[in-house]
């Protein structure tokens, strides 16, 4: 059984990208910047950690990637998926 070691790949996309970019990928747009003196401690933070749709399809391409690359015979079933 293979193992996808996405961590680092996950990471240095994250940083190439830059965190405005980073943050598209998210469930749910980050929410305007306050101004320094108008602080909400009620306000929700930003969650980094779900994804939406752009963020579910930028890293499910990475691992449909790396696993068609450890495991060569679902390279095919990925393809056909990816047409539909």
């Amino acid at each position: 059984m293979p193992v996808l070691e996405l961590h680092a790949e996950s990471m240095a996309a994250i940083q190439k990208m830059g965190g405005p970019e980073a943050d598209s990928l998210a469930m749910a747009p980050p929410p305007p910047t306050p101004k320094p003196d108008v602080v909400d401690p009620n306000a929700p933070a930003f969650d980094y950690t779900h994804l939406g749709p752009k963020g579910a399809a930028f890293f499910g391409s990475m691992v449909a990637q790396e696993l068609t690359a450890a495991v060569a015979e679902l390279k095919d079933y990925f393809r056909a998926r990816a047409e539909k």
